[in-house]
């Protein structure tokens, strides 16, 4: 008796009287308008802290690093990016220590047009300043099929 239902249904779908809703509906609840607009802020988040500290171990690279950004102007404290003087995204990432004994600060300046990033470091046992980038950070969706 248990499979009755499940039966009908699989003759239902062999039928082609019920069209199953597209993966991304049934596994994650996103639909159509959540896969088209943009990332949100909490993701971009997720995203460049990834970039940085797993995939480009920047704070492993920071005597490669300048003590100044070329790539970003600052106006009244807001950032713009300098090649298309639109406004950057600032993301402050967390401390990977709270209870280290120097005090570390790092952020991203994110340049959504175009795509890249700058990564600032401040702080640490040398008490150092430094910029580095623009690095481009491509996060490609998969193709939803129709």
């Amino acid at each position: 008796m248990r499979g009755l239902p499940a039966a009908a249904a699989l003759l239902l779908l062999a039928a082609g009287c019920l069209d199953p809703p597209p993966d991304h509906e049934l596994r994650y609840g996103l639909t159509e308008e959540d896969l088209k607009e943009g990332p949100s802020h909490h993701q971009m988040m997720g995203a460049l802290l990834n970039e940085v500290r797993v995939w480009r171990e920047l704070d492993r690279r920071l005597d490669e690093g300048k003590p100044f950004c070329e790539g970003i102007l600052f106006e009244e404290n807001v950032p713009f990016c300098a090649n298309d003087r639109t406004e950057m995204e600032l993301y402050v990432f967390p401390e990977k220590d709270p209870a280290a004994l120097y005090r570390v600060q790092e952020s991203a300046f994110y340049c959504r047009r175009e795509g890249i990033y700058y990564y600032h470091y401040v702080g640490g046992p040398r008490n150092l300043n430094v910029w580095l980038g623009p690095f481009s950070l491509k996060r490609d969706r998969p193709k939803v099929q129709e």
